[in-house]
């Protein structure tokens, strides 16, 4: 779980807000720059806000996060570089059965908040020239339409974005985007117990034009006690 403050609440009109200090250590790939000297020192948290709005035909939300890298060098100065992001995500319904989800993120130096980019570390890229981190601008993105045939089954098409910026000086078969399309079915067997099915298929661009392509099934069994 992430450590956080926050302050939060509701107007009138039905608006749901809120503002939090929480946690933050950005996602790096150090381990090929270990003979540095510099080590992350994490000093200031992450400043995120929220505001979300539900209406007739569905719900809007719109967030956002100020981040920090602070790096200590061997002679115990430390530097900081920011980073920012923004989401527009929500849910359109037409009627009781049919709906849309979409969700749109963008920013710089938030890879770790996309799951694509997720683990990879690439919020910031050292750059050996100058010896220093860099941000990455980075985007997320996927639209999604469902339907329920029933009260306890329901199905979504899925299709998703992701894209990284790239530096000159990082090497030719460094992730740049990538693509994928999904199909799920669940089914809501009894209170508490749901069985889920879901086919998708991917396909990824390195910097150097080279594509690879993967697809996966999986099922899923939970029962909640």
């Amino acid at each position: 779980r992430t450590p956080q403050a926050r302050y939060s609440g509701t107007n009138r009109k039905g608006t749901h807000w809120a503002a939090a200090i929480e946690y933050s250590r950005p996602d790096l790939n150090t381990q090929e720059f270990d003979t540095t000297g510099l080590s992350v020192v994490q000093v200031i948290p992450d400043f995120t806000a929220r505001i979300e709005r539900e209406g007739i035909f569905g719900a809007v939300q719109l967030s956002g996060v100020i981040t920090t890298l602070s790096i200590e060098d061997p002679n115990n100065k430390v530097t900081n570089s920011f980073g920012w992001g923004a989401q527009l995500s929500g849910t359109i319904d037409f009627t009781k059965q049919h709906k849309v989800l979409y969700q749109l993120t963008y920013g710089k130096s938030i890879a770790h908040f996309i799951t694509t980019f997720s683990g990879t570390g690439r919020d910031f890229i050292y750059n050996p020239e100058t010896r220093e981190f860099e941000g990455l601008y980075s985007f997320g993105g996927f639209l999604s339409y469902g339907w329920n045939w029933t009260d306890n089954i329901s199905t979504n098409v899925s299709a998703g974005y992701a894209d990284l910026s790239n530096k000159e000086y990082q090497p030719d078969n460094t992730y740049k985007n990538s693509m994928s399309f999904s199909l799920d079915s669940f089914w809501n067997i009894v209170d508490g117990a749901r069985l889920g099915l879901e086919y998708v298929y991917g396909q990824r661009w390195d910097k150097d034009g080279t594509t690879g392509n993967a697809s996966r099934i999986w099922a899923l069994f939970y029962y909640d006690f």
